[in-house]
């Protein structure tokens, strides 16, 4: 499900000519002038028609995810947002740190990265997905971003904590 949402991303990634000609079948080989910084990555944010592409939404939305994210939650049923963040991060870059309640807003929710592609850990032991532990509880912790609830309309930087990981 997840193999099958990558390759229509990728195809949608190659007519946008963010990729770089000639690669495998599903390959993501980011085009040479985005990886010389010569051109902008596309942003995948404000395509809400590949969001709801029915394989992705397969993928975004399978039934799995809603049995887990109930079970962790202590509830019988669950929903999603209507919008999901889609990021196509070229190698090198990141999303920047975050909590994603500034994009869906306080209160008891869970939230899922899925990485629709081969992921490996950075250097100096930064992991793929970061986060502090107990970090909801710690009075010190909440008391400093009691007042970072919301990102603003770009939907992106303006909802992070940091411009560098």
């Amino acid at each position: 499900v997840v193999q099958r949402a990558r390759r229509r991303i990728v195809r949608e990634l190659e007519t946008a000519g963010a990729l770089a000609p000639g690669g495998a079948a599903g390959e993501a080989s980011v085009a040479p002038g985005i990886l010389q910084g010569l051109a902008p990555p596309p942003s995948l944010l404000r395509r809400l028609d590949v969001q709801r592409f029915p394989v992705v939404l397969r993928a975004l939305e399978h039934p799995s995810l809603f049995h887990v994210a109930a079970a962790l939650l202590g509830v019988d049923e669950v929903e999603t947002t209507v919008y999901k963040w889609l990021r196509a991060v070229p190698p090198g870059e990141f999303t920047g740190p975050h909590m994603d309640r500034a994009y869906v807003g306080g209160g008891r929710k869970l939230t899922a990265w899925i990485p629709l592609g081969e992921i490996s850990a950075g250097s100096a032991g930064c992991g793929v997905l970061c986060w502090v532990p107990g970090s909801h509880e710690d009075p010190a912790m909440v008391e400093r971003f009691r007042e970072y609830q919301r990102a603003g309309a770009d939907g992106e930087r303006s909802g992070w904590l940091a411009p560098d990981p």
